[in-house]
């Protein structure tokens, strides 16, 4: 309808519709920038909003990213502070079932969450089974 991500030319190709027409829209796909909630919001104002899949599994994946990235940072700081205690040290030192440490795991899955589990390898695999179980 528009090729424009502007919400002052998104608004001035939905005048062209009726207030009567726009009043009669029962539902808004639309991504999460708060321009496009404002616009929704004004222009079809009987309309709920959904968030697109795209959108929202692009935020979580996001969020999971700072996660292990939270997490990763913490173990290299430890690992900087010079007066470990004997179960810091051997935690850090600790391999899973795949011969990863903790930090090389963080490391080395990132490349699994922006995948379809299909497109996995098996290293990913086996790095995703250690993560992703419950507990």
């Amino acid at each position: 309808m528009a090729d424009t991500p502007r919400t002052s030319e998104l608004r001035q190709v939905l005048s062209r519709f009726s207030v009567k027409t726009m009043m009669k829209v029962e539902s808004v796909t639309r991504d999460m920038a708060p321009n496009y909630d404002w616009l929704a919001r004004t222009t079809f104002p009987n309309a709920y909003q959904v968030a697109d899949k795209f959108h929202v599994l692009r935020e979580i994946l996001e969020q999971l990213q700072s996660v292990r990235i939270r997490h990763r940072q913490a173990i290299l700081a430890l690992e900087r502070k010079k007066n470990k205690t004997v179960h810091e040290q051997l935690t850090l030192q600790e391999k899973f079932s795949n011969e990863d440490t903790l930090k090389q795991l963080l490391h080395r899955s990132r490349g699994l969450l922006f995948k379809h589990k299909k497109e996995w390898t098996d290293d990913q695999k086996g790095r995703a089974k250690i993560l992703l179980k419950p507990g």
